[in-house]
């Protein structure tokens, strides 16, 4: 746990706000985006039901995913416009669940995607389908969504699942023809990856907020963890480099990287895990924001705009993931 020093030097210089935290018992851990939350627990003694752990609030975050599918099966009106969306026959009676075991769905990855995976911790597959629309006479799957809140991330997938998603790209007949500009190409997919390797997992007991933001050398007892820190930053820094590069001088490979990640077709193949609609909702809201199919890509102006936009937006596409007293390198 981080002591409370740590408080101390991220709130205020104020005496009052020092000596209040110097007289608490117990060890607190804040991020920098709770401060007010803070201020209002120490001036009008309100934690608006706030509670502080280590990574994370302990508010059960909200899953739109289950809202959605609660509002399509009850609400006949959301129903109807969402299968108006989908482009499916209006007296068609659909259903929405989850892709999970218990609703008869096995996720089941690509023989190639394993083995491009291989030493991966992973337990269990992670669907690029949030959810399934049904009909609900027979159970055949109309569509499989990919559900974002305020358009969310493409992917935040680990060294293992980011080698994958390159690799299986780049292996297929679009890229493996032998040229200057595909062998340039693998050579810089190849000094990311080795570079994420080399990056790894560090387990800290600072997380990477506080790794970035805390005054090292007020903290000696964490040296180990701020050299970490200051090495592999240098080298997040350079791999966001290289892949700039690589937007630079093959854009539709990009193109083609950040497509898998929403579709996730080299990773499932024809599994329920692979989605064929993406739908974008309204922050802290279920109402569609915006929407496309993640069928027929070459002739998707709509995807394919989508795409671009979120590429140019995404100069540093490789950052720190903490969580559980681990960092590590995710891309987007």
């Amino acid at each position: 746990m981080v002591i409370i020093k740590l408080i101390m030097n991220n709130l205020s210089e104020n005496k009052n706000i020092r000596m209040f935290f110097s007289h608490q018992n117990e060890n607190i851990i804040f991020k920098n985006k709770l401060v007010n939350e803070i201020m209002n627990y120490i001036f009008n003694k309100s934690f608006n039901n706030i509670l502080i752990s280590e990574n994370k609030l302990n508010i059960k975050a909200i899953k739109y995913e289950d809202l959605f599918i609660k509002k399509f099966n009850e609400n006949k009106e959301y129903n109807r416009n969402i299968k108006k969306l989908l482009k499916l026959d209006e007296n068609t009676e659909c259903i929405a669940v989850k892709p999970l075991k218990k609703n008869g769905y096995k996720l089941k990855h690509t023989d190639s995607w394993n083995e491009y995976k291989k030493g991966t911790q992973e337990k269990s597959p992670s669907a690029k389908t949030d959810v399934v629309i049904l009909n609900k006479l027979n159970k055949d799957i109309l569509k499989k969504i990919s559900l974002k809140s305020n358009e969310g991330r493409a992917s935040s997938g680990d060294y293992f699942e980011h080698r994958s998603q390159l690799l299986s790209v780049f292996n297929n007949n679009k890229y493996n023809k032998l040229s200057k500009k595909n062998i340039i190409l693998e050579l810089r997919i190849n000094i990311i990856l080795n570079t994420l390797k080399k990056i790894g997992k560090h387990k800290s007991q600072l997380n990477k907020s506080k790794l970035k933001d805390l005054e090292q050398h007020l903290y000696p007892e964490y040296k180990k963890h701020f050299e970490w820190y200051n090495i592999t930053n240098k080298y997040i820094e350079y791999i966001n480099d290289i892949f700039n590069e690589i937007k630079k001088d093959n854009i539709q490979y990009i193109r083609d990287v950040i497509f898998e990640c929403y579709n996730g077709k080299f990773k499932f193949g024809d599994n329920v895990g692979s989605a064929d609609y993406l739908i974008i909702l309204e922050p802290k809201s279920t109402e569609v924001k915006e929407s496309m199919s993640l069928e027929n890509y070459d002739e998707n102006e709509k995807l394919k705009n989508h795409i671009n936009k979120y590429i140019n937006k995404n100069n540093n596409c490789y950052r720190y993931k903490s969580c559980n007293n681990l960092i590590w390198c995710v891309f987007l």
